[in-house]
């Protein structure tokens, strides 16, 4: 679902079942580009208001299957965005970054330009990325330094067809009746 109030510019390809959320901008241009690459959102995308996105200068920026970015949040030129992700609001990604999949944003964190942060990492509320991050470990603060590893045998989540189908196997059986 598209919001009426979105604004969807040229040279954005949008794949099936993508949420724009209101007053967002997608395929937004930087001022002094002329030629442009395109901005490509796999299925299974979740925008929210308020959003902006800019299309690649470079090269294609792609948002990933399954990713989730609340609203307030600004993805500049030539960011690639893995799959699964998660960006809280008010994160803003500056151009060049790329996310692993499964990647969480915290609340109004800032990414500076050409970092990578590596699958299955957590950056923390507030923190400002100014050097590449590791897979699978926490950063936090200003500037973002490692906490600890992140425990990513908890990751299952991401599956939520199996949790739900085990919560109605319980509630089933709790009823004393069969799921």
């Amino acid at each position: 679902m598209i919001h009426p109030t979105a604004l969807i510019q040229d040279r954005v390809v949008i794949g099936k079942r993508v949420h724009i959320g209101a007053y967002s901008i997608i395929g937004d241009v930087e001022p002094r580009t002329e030629e442009a690459h395109r901005l490509i959102i796999e299925d299974h995308v979740f925008i929210g208001p308020m959003t902006r996105i800019q299309v690649g200068q470079f090269r294609d920026t792609v948002i990933g299957q399954g990713t989730k970015i609340a609203g307030q949040c600004l993805i500049a030129h030539d960011c690639i965005i893995g799959k699964r992700c998660i960006i809280h609001d008010c994160a803003t990604i500056h151009g060049m970054v790329i996310l692993g999949d499964n990647v969480i944003l915290g609340v109004g964190a800032r990414i500076r330009p050409r970092v990578i942060i590596e699958a299955n990492s957590y950056i923390g509320m507030g923190a400002i990325v100014v050097s590449d991050v590791p897979s699978g470990v926490v950063y936090v603060g200003i500037p973002a330094k490692y906490l600890r590893k992140r425990d990513i045998k908890h990751l299952s989540w991401w599956n939520f067809r199996v949790k739900i189908k085990k919560l109605r196997k319980l509630v089933g059986e709790s009823l004393g009746g069969k799921q």
